[in-house]
């Protein structure tokens, strides 16, 4: 894999950008933290931004967390294949502990500004499987259809080559989200946190450097598919 360790030197450099839409309710919760004046159990996680003069608190989808569904979804497509180096794939895309990631995935931040609602909830007894007598809490959640801006920075990896697993790999998770086949943030056994990448809002460059500055190229979104 060394090849895979080359950040002595910027090879290949990538960039998707798009619109991101939260196709079921979405859930990334900041835990039981009530932070910004909160008065429910479980507030969605929030960032304090300016926006005309106003300072407000609106959710965000953190780029760890879309990187986290995308890597668990490619490790279980593989595994699925019976491909024998799915680690070794991984970490050539995500990174390790020992190796920096070829991924770069910004938070994605709204468009305009999401409804937000609370659900009432009944806590489960985990150990007897029944409910816990008395027990209900409140837990916020972003609105179906909310527009969130999505950047994806890839480096040292030829996103177009037929030959790389690498890239093959990324293509099949770029075609998962623009099929919403990806689920981010909390509940998702429940249907929430489902996400779509909207393939008509969607570039992809391939950025060059040259002596008069940086030079960025459209590639094709029919890329194609396949998880090495």
């Amino acid at each position: 894999m060394s090849e895979m360790a080359d950040f002595d030197k910027i090879s290949k450099y990538f960039v998707v950008e798009g619109v991101l839409v939260n196709e079921t309710p979405l859930r990334v919760g900041s835990g039981r933290d009530r932070g910004f004046a909160s008065s429910v159990d479980n507030p969605v996680i929030r960032m304090r931004v300016q926006s005309g003069g106003e300072s407000l608190e609106l959710p965000y989808i953190p780029g760890s967390s879309i990187k986290g569904a995308l890597r668990a979804l490619l490790g279980s497509f593989l595994r699925s294949k019976g491909q024998g180096n799915v680690e070794e794939v991984l970490e050539g895309i995500f990174g390790s502990t020992e190796l920096a990631s070829h991924v770069v995935v910004d938070d994605a931040y709204p468009i305009g500004i999401p409804s937000i609602s609370v659900r009432t909830g009944i806590k489960i007894d985990n150990k007897f499987g029944s409910v816990e007598g008395g027990y209900l809490y409140t837990m916020e959640y972003v609105e179906p259809g909310a527009r969130w801006k999505f950047r994806m920075e890839i480096f040292n990896i030829d996103l177009s080559s037929p030959d790389d697993e690498r890239a093959r790999a990324l293509r099949f998770l770029l075609d998962a989200l623009f099929e919403g086949l990806v689920r981010i943030g909390g509940r998702k056994s429940v249907g929430l946190g489902r996400i779509r990448l909207i393939k008509e809002e969607t570039k992809i460059y391939e950025v060059e450097f040259a002596p008069e500055g940086f030079q960025k190229r459209e590639v094709p979104l029919t890329l194609g598919s396949g998880g090495g």
